[in-house]
């Protein structure tokens, strides 16, 4: 038992243990005692160096705290400073990647790459500005010519119906012009809900697309070289989008093939894949123009007598693009261009 007093006034810790005989009987106690003063003295002393060293301790651990916070949450600053510079105008910062591959790597890499894919957007956005703009101001530029020079002073009817009948064709291509750019601003930047049919009979889409073209491909002469099986083909697709596809490779086929041409169609069926071509042995398409031909108004310099906008591919390798649809294009000056269509089933 433990407790405190005096002795001869001065403090004192006393401790009293029972003293025990062979028998366990208590046979009286043993008081010990020591003076409080030199533990007092300890203790004083302790407190006051605690109270002294324990701010310094404080202010020392709160400056260590803060600088290894700061460099924990660099990256974030930085990641912040990026953002705050980066506007529609300035695409080119990227957010500095840490050492270290953590959580804040993976987040500053997928940033990054999100810019990537942001700038490219915008790129193109501005690239498809100006060719739009292009492609409209000229045939308006030629519409506005032609009306200014029939009205400076009078004509024959004759004239008056050549120009009028001229003018028409102009804008009939300009609504075709923007027929397409409502196409591929639709589709472009999200993909649409599609509507997906099941059992599309890909012999009769063929069948509506020639027939569709019968006047051209007569005025032409152009033969029309089917191997179709006489089973029916049946797929599932999205009707318009397929369709839409099949009239841009045709019009293509049709538009660069030869006065008495002759344009070739192949399906073949393979457990769930399909394939179809359409050949024909036109101008063809020379080597360096063959990568651009997706690129949107991109129109080869040896075919400028050929009118069009340059737009067709790019709406064709769109559409298959969200039909799941491979498309190849081999092509050859003078020769002729084949389009391969390979439709995947499940």
């Amino acid at each position: 038992m433990f407790f405190n007093g005096e002795l001869a006034e001065k403090r004192i810790r006393q401790v009293q243990v029972p003293i025990l005989d062979d028998s366990g009987k208590r046979v009286g106690h043993l008081l010990v005692a020591v003076a409080r003063e030199g533990s007092e003295v300890v203790l004083e002393t302790l407190k006051h160096s605690l109270l002294i060293t324990y701010p310094i301790i404080l202010i020392i651990l709160f400056f260590i705290a803060r600088f290894i916070a700061g460099k924990s949450i660099k990256p974030i600053n930085d990641i912040i400073e990026t953002s705050n510079r980066i506007s529609r105008d300035n695409l080119t910062d990227r957010i500095p990647l840490p050492y270290n591959k953590d959580e804040l790597y993976v987040l500053s890499d997928t940033i990054n790459e999100l810019l990537n894919r942001i700038e490219k957007t915008i790129e193109r956005e501005k690239s498809f500005t100006s060719y739009a703009s292009h492609e409209f101001r000229t045939p308006l530029a030629i519409l506005k010519g032609t009306l200014e020079v029939l009205i400076r002073k009078p004509r024959q009817q004759e004239e008056y119906e050549e120009k009028v009948k001229y003018c028409i064709h102009e804008i009939d291509r300009l609504n075709h012009l923007v027929d397409d750019l409502l196409i591929l601003t639709r589709f472009e930047n999200q993909k649409q809900s599609l509507r997906i049919e099941k059992d599309v009979n890909l012999n009769s889409m063929i069948h509506e697309a020639l027939n569709y073209f019968a006047p051209n491909i007569e005025q032409k002469n152009i033969h029309v070289d089917y191997d179709i099986s006489s089973e029916d083909i049946l797929f599932q697709t999205d009707r318009y989008l397929f369709s839409t596809i099949l009239t841009n490779i045709f019009s293509n086929a049709i538009k660069y093939s030869y006065q008495d041409g002759k344009i070739e169609i192949r399906i073949r069926k393979v457990d769930h894949s399909i394939t179809c071509e359409i050949k024909d042995y036109g101008i063809g398409i020379s080597e360096k123009d063959l990568e651009r031909i997706f690129d949107k108004f991109f129109r080869s310099t040896d075919h400028g007598d050929i009118k069009g906008f340059g737009l067709g591919l790019s709406i064709v390798e769109r559409f298959c693009s969200l039909l799941n649809i491979k498309i190849e294009i081999s092509s050859k000056e003078n020769s002729g261009t084949a389009v391969r269509l390979q439709i995947h089933q499940s």
